[in-house]
């Protein structure tokens, strides 16, 4: 799936919030705390040099944990969804979307049909 060059990484917490030397060892290791970033549950960091990446730190087993995975590994199995998915991140992208929540907030709605559709997928399993 064609994407930006950053690496997504979840980190999965005994419980949420996360004690503050979570946070203090993502800073030290160069990561900027963003804090939820629109969404409950989550504390979000990113990193950008030399190489980028983002680490969303939610409680292990939460909803949060579990769709994320849920929707990874729906994309991964059905390509013309991971296409349709892929296709919305560009034209987020070309329409200016640049800083997290914009870019993020482009792209909700295809989000949540596909979060439905691995849901519904899972439930047929």
């Amino acid at each position: 799936m064609h994407a930006k060059p950053i690496v997504d990484i979840m980190l999965g917490l005994d419980s949420f919030p996360a004690p503050p030397a979570v946070s203090d060892r993502l800073c030290s290791l160069g990561y900027e705390a963003l804090g939820e970033a629109g969404v409950p549950g989550r504390l979000y960091f990113g990193k950008r040099r030399p190489t980028a990446f983002n680490v969303q730190a939610v409680s292990f087993d939460s909803p949060l944990w579990k769709n994320n995975l849920l929707v990874r590994d729906f994309l991964a199995t059905h390509p013309a969804e991971a296409r349709r998915y892929a296709d919305e991140k560009q034209r987020a992208f070309q329409a200016g979307h640049r800083r997290l929540l914009a870019y993020s907030t482009a792209k909700a709605s295809t989000m949540a049909v596909l979060l439905a559709a691995a849901q519904r997928c899972k439930q047929l399993a």
